[in-house]
C-alpha cells in the first residue's frame, strides 16, 4: 500500500484553509406558513385553556404554553452546518 505524505501531494495554498458551509432542516422540511403557526397557537390555547378548566392548576397551564411556544420556534429554524 503506497502512502502519500503533504509534500507529495498537489495541493493548492488557496484552498488548504477554505471551508464550506450550508444551511439546512434537521429533518424533511415542509414549508409553514402564517396559517400553520396559527393553528399552533389556537390548539396550544385551547389544551392549556382546558387543562386550566379541569384541574384549576396555573403551573400546568404556563408549562403547556411554554412547551407549545418552544414547539413553533423549534419548528421555523434551520441548522447550520461547515466544514473547515
Amino acid at each position: 500500500m503506497e502512502t502519500i505524505t503533504p509534500a507529495e501531494q498537489d495541493i493548492d495554498n488557496e484552498t488548504v484553509g477554505a471551508s464550506v458551509s450550508w444551511s439546512a432542516s434537521e429533518f424533511v422540511d415542509h414549508q409553514k406558513g402564517f396559517g400553520w403557526f396559527l393553528g399552533l397557537i389556537v390548539v396550544v390555547v385551547i389544551i392549556a385553556g382546558g387543562v386550566f378548566l379541569l384541574l384549576h392548576t396555573v403551573f400546568s397551564t404556563v408549562m403547556i404554553l411554554l412547551i407549545g411556544l418552544a414547539f413553533g420556534i423549534s419548528q421555523a429554524e434551520d441548522l447550520e452546518f461547515w466544514i473547515t
